[in-house]
């Protein structure tokens, strides 16, 4: 379920359910965001609350180019960690 968008800038989702239930989070996952992977228009990246190892059910598509979410962008502790791309659709 996607639950939020900023237009030109990203689509969120993966916290909740069909039925809006809110998911449990599961393990948390650690941020590999110093991979060198740019966060550019149509990758798909973790999200993470204000503790950037904390990643768990939340994913989002950039939906622009949006390197201000990469580690050394100037913002420590809150760069993204790409891990996949939209190929289609």
């Amino acid at each position: 379920m996607f639950h939020r968008l900023v237009p030109g800038v990203l689509l969120q989702g993966g916290a909740y359910s069909s039925t809006w239930q809110l998911k449990a989070g599961g393990e948390r996952i650690p941020n590999e965001g110093e991979n060198g992977v740019s966060n550019s228009k149509w990758t798909l990246a973790m999200s993470h609350g204000s503790d950037p190892h904390a990643a768990s059910t939340e994913f989002f598509i950039n939906l622009g180019d949006n390197s201000d979410f990469d580690h050394g962008a100037g913002n420590p502790g809150t760069y993204y960690c790409v891990f996949g791309e939209v190929s289609e659709g």
